[in-house]
């Protein structure tokens, strides 16, 4: 992309301040679209920038033939009805965020700069370099001649037209952070205005945060929703002694340590007694065993096998 510089000659690029000079853009960065603004005589003006496809084909082919790699355009439409004055328009004038100068200029004065050469040993060359036949290069200059009158002279008062300005560029910056359009009736330039981008523009992309910026504040995080895993807390075992913590389930009863005793035979009653406790119902009764004889002293019982 071409960077052009020393676009300010004298005091006529400094912008003032006037009822009939268009608010400045603000410098939050400007893209390319459609922009109005009011001149100092009263006409008013809207930009394409830039202008795709070109406004003039025909201007766009001669700039091809010419041998010209790169030409970027902008449709300058003017509305004189208004006017006190004639007027056309001069330059455009875009500087970058970088502060690069960026500048195109009335198709008038670019269109000369595409004329043909014929060289000492007699060949011709377009503005390009490439060699060129002697008839080509004469249509080249006659197409020049012709587009130079059809582009040049103002917009009379009370009368529209439209104007085509040319830089040497292949695109536009990305953002840029304002635009200059330098009006001029006849061979005198008017002071600057700043045209202000259409509402319906794209906007312009945020600048990249420098390291001077403060770093922004992160959000907050926000609690789980209900049921969310990352809303369940754990609840802490009780102390292997017990702690003095009281259970939440219902206690279970504990089983007797005592066994129980076994079950004991009867012991045969005196003879001529009836056991104390009564059968149950069903129940068949023992025999009563028979009473045995008391042994004399110092008898002895033998013993049965």
């Amino acid at each position: 992309m071409s960077l052009l510089t020393g676009c300010n000659d004298g005091d006529e690029q400094v912008p003032e301040e006037s009822p009939s000079v268009s608010a400045e853009t603000s410098s939050a960065g400007l893209r390319g679209g459609t922009f109005n603004a009011r001149l100092p005589s009263g006409a008013s003006v809207r930009i394409t920038l830039p202008a795709t496809p070109p406004p003039d084909e025909d201007v766009d082919k001669l700039r091809k033939d010419a041998g010209v790699e790169r030409a970027l355009y902008a449709k300058i439409s003017i509305d004189n009805r208004n006017g006190r004055q004639p007027v056309s328009v001069s330059r455009l004038v875009l500087t970058a965020e970088d502060g690069s100068i960026y500048r195109l200029d009335a198709l008038p004065k670019v269109a000369p700069e595409w004329t043909s050469e014929r060289g000492d040993n007699g060949e011709w060359t377009n503005a390009g370099g490439d060699r060129v036949s002697e008839e080509k290069a004469r249509d080249i200059d006659r197409r020049v001649d012709d587009t130079v009158a059809k582009y040049t002279g103002d917009v009379p008062v009370g009368g529209r037209g439209d104007e085509i300005l040319v830089g040497d560029l292949s695109r536009l910056p990305a953002t840029f952070a304002s635009m200059e359009l330098i009006p001029s009736m006849g061979d005198s330039e008017e002071r600057a205005v700043r045209p202000s981008p259409d509402s319906r523009n794209e906007p312009a992309a945020p600048r990249p945060a420098s390291p001077a910026d403060p770093a922004e504040p992160e959000a907050p995080e926000e609690d789980p929703p209900p049921g969310d895993p990352g809303d369940e807390t754990t609840e802490e075992e009780p102390p292997a002694d017990g702690g003095g913590s009281e259970s939440t389930t219902d206690p279970v009863p504990e089983e007797p340590t005592d066994a129980p005793a076994p079950p004991q035979e009867p012991v045969p009653s005196e003879p001529g007694t009836q056991p104390t406790t009564a059968p149950e119902a069903g129940a068949s009764v023992p025999p009563v065993a028979p009473s045995v004889p008391a042994q004399a002293v110092g008898e002895q019982q033998p013993v049965q096998p």
